[in-house]
């Protein structure tokens, strides 16, 4: 008997090293974003502010990127956006995902795991014995989520924030990136 796997979405859920060093210079490009009036009454985003590699994600997370790049045999990375994101008190992002251009990943920069839940993905496919719709969660799985944490996921994956309930902001850094 031969089982085989044939479809599969490549997710890594990684603590970020040196995080004190990092989350100070990611704090520094969150100053920018709060100061920027682009906020909706889901999201507060300097998304549609800036082109290219505003957070400086491909050096503050080379070692984070490096090492995803070696799980899935890839030699090297490009960044091609980066961001950040605010949700305060009864904030959410509803279902999106950010094109077909590779892979994505979300840095939780303020984050308290009492009061706040993770990015929730939806699966391109239904459950193969009855048809369900599937979502996943790490937290659904058991996996702490907390500051420090990057999720890195392929970019076309349709993905939501649960609304923020608490008055503590949650907060990401995200970037978009290809791989060779």
């Amino acid at each position: 008997m031969i089982n085989i796997l044939p479809f599969f979405i490549p997710i890594s859920v990684v603590k970020v090293k040196n995080w004190k060093d990092k989350k100070t210079k990611l704090e520094k490009c969150l100053s920018d974003t709060r100061k920027i009036d682009t906020s909706d009454e889901f999201i507060i985003t300097d998304y549609h502010d800036f082109k290219g590699d505003k957070i400086n994600a491909s050096e503050i997370f080379k070692d984070e990127l490096t090492e995803f790049c070696k799980n899935i045999n890839a030699s090297s990375f490009t960044i091609k956006k980066s961001w950040i994101e605010d949700q305060e008190k009864n904030m959410y992002h509803c279902t999106h995902n950010h094109g077909a251009i590779g892979f994505s990943a979300v840095c939780y920069l303020n984050f308290d795991p009492n009061v706040h839940r993770s990015v929730k993905f939806v699966s391109p496919f239904n459950n193969w014995q009855d048809g369900v719709h599937m979502d996943w969660c790490p937290e659904d799985e058991g996996i702490k989520v907390e500051e420090s944490t990057i999720i890195f996921f392929p970019s076309l994956l349709h993905h939501y924030t649960f609304t923020n309930t608490s008055d503590k902001r949650r907060t990401i850094a995200s970037f978009n990136f290809t791989l060779c």
